[in-house]
């Protein structure tokens, strides 16, 4: 819905910044996709259990890594986790 949109949005510039991306994250337990109307794609990749909360990884229309760091956000995993609740009732 347009409010859980504008409710991601909010919460993912909120969460705090944790890094440059190394690779470490192993196997992400959720990974949510989001498509920009350029082109351009984002991934945010549930690693909760090496202390960083989520990696992303930002490409551009060409496919090409342009930006790829780690977040830390409470609120952000609570409420990916209850739109997949959601989605799975």
């Amino acid at each position: 819905s347009v409010e859980d949109t504008e409710t991601f949005i909010d919460l993912f510039n909120g969460a705090q910044y944790a890094g440059k991306g190394t690779g470490e994250g192993g196997t992400p337990d959720i990974t949510v996709f989001v498509y920009f109307k350029d082109g351009s794609y984002m991934w945010v990749s549930d690693f909760d259990g090496r202390g960083l909360d989520f990696e992303v990884t930002l490409h551009g229309s060409d496919k090409k890594i342009d930006a790829w760091y780690y977040l830390n956000s409470e609120e952000l995993k609570i409420f990916i986790l209850e739109m997949l609740d959601k989605l799975r009732t």
